[in-house]
């Protein structure tokens, strides 16, 4: 199972936490790890995930938790009502787009990405 863990902590404006609406007790800094979301979310980059925001919504991208293994993917509903997960990475052969399970839990929606140039 997932277990939080504080590593470290990141400020952010206070007034860029009220006009996006986000409560700063209710947000996490995660990295990526892996390429299913580039070019969009690199890896090794750093996103804020809003736990507040657990419901889905049409092609926004979302930290789910799928038995014990967080991903990141983008949700993306068809007009029948079905959720789908979405890599934003181009090679589909690689990243298929697949049917969201039914006992996924939504950690929370990506909001902010950070990373640093090498």
């Amino acid at each position: 199972m997932f277990h939080e863990r504080v590593v470290s902590e990141m400020p952010f404006a206070r007034q860029w936490l009220q006009a996006e609406k986000l409560r700063s007790q209710s947000c996490r800094i995660i990295k990526v790890h892996g390429e299913s979301m580039e070019p969009t979310l690199p890896d090794g980059a750093a996103i804020l995930v809003n736990l507040d925001s657990t419901k889905g919504r049409h092609d926004k991208i979302f930290v789910i938790r799928i038995d014990d293994e967080l991903v990141v993917k983008r949700l993306f509903r068809e007009p029948g009502g079905m959720w789908f997960l979405k890599s934003d990475n181009p090679n589909k052969k690689s990243w298929p787009t697949r049917t969201c399970p039914a006992d996924a839990e939504i950690v929370g929606e990506v909001r902010w990405m950070g990373r640093s140039f090498r």
